[in-house]
């Protein structure tokens, strides 16, 4: 377990999770002066990331199927203009990735992911915001399993997505939250619960769409769209 490495978990049934940093990290294992605790993915360790994240339950207080959740996406990111989404189906859910071309500082990371959040919640898209602005979130790798299911499921990619500028993500949320008037608080805000309409019906069939045209692709590595793994 080292920088830019998963952590795997094993189970009397042999099945393996595993998860990883979401951003490279600043050093290796340290010692939290505040705590005495040994640490390594951290939010104060983080150093670079190469990826917006998007953590998308289904089931309670989420959507009712893998494929309701991902036409969403697809229409939310086509609302905004925003580049195709890597997708990876958790088995409880998917998670969405808005990958640039090069990694970012922290800093400038957490203005962007503060920006999707608020955009989420006021779209309606029902996103953890406060995982979307979490730099130290640990997401799961395709190809491991999910072990919260009995039998456990496979974590798989969904969708390849594509690439993206930060400055033209950055400008696209801009121009939201410009027209829709936003408002800090929004982001703390739990997207679930959110009355704002996910788009017009045309819209949600063209994701439903998107969607069905991935059904049985085959999809072979991440393509080092994250910092983690580039």
């Amino acid at each position: 377990y080292g920088q830019n490495s998963a952590d795997s978990v094993k189970n009397p049934s042999g099945w393996y999770a595993a998860f990883t940093s979401l951003g490279s990290l600043s050093q290796g294992w340290y010692k939290d002066e505040a705590t005495g605790k040994t640490r390594l993915n951290t939010a104060k360790n983080t150093a670079e990331l190469k990826t917006l994240f998007l953590d998308i339950d289904v089931g309670l207080n989420g959507y009712e199927t893998d494929i309701d959740a991902m036409a969403d996406l697809f229409t939310f990111c086509g609302a905004l203009n925003l580049p195709e989404p890597l997708i990876v189906g958790t088995g409880g859910g998917i998670h969405g990735y808005l990958p640039f071309y090069a990694p970012v500082p922290k800093a400038r990371w957490l203005v962007l992911a503060e920006k999707l959040a608020l955009v989420c919640a006021h779209f309606g898209l029902k996103v953890d915001t406060a995982r979307t602005q979490d730099c130290a979130s640990q997401p799961r790798l395709p190809n491991s399993m999910n072990l919260k299911y009995d039998p456990p499921r496979q974590v798989v990619i969904e969708n390849d997505g594509e690439l993206g500028s930060d400055i033209a993500i950055e400008g696209a949320l801009d121009a939201y939250i410009t027209l829709h008037g936003i408002t800090r608080q929004l982001a703390s805000a739990p997207s679930a619960s959110s009355g704002a309409k996910t788009g017009t019906g045309a819209a949600v069939v063209a994701g439903r769409a998107r969607v069905a045209r991935q059904q049985g692709a085959v999809h072979h590595a991440w393509r080092g769209m994250i910092s983690s793994l580039s």
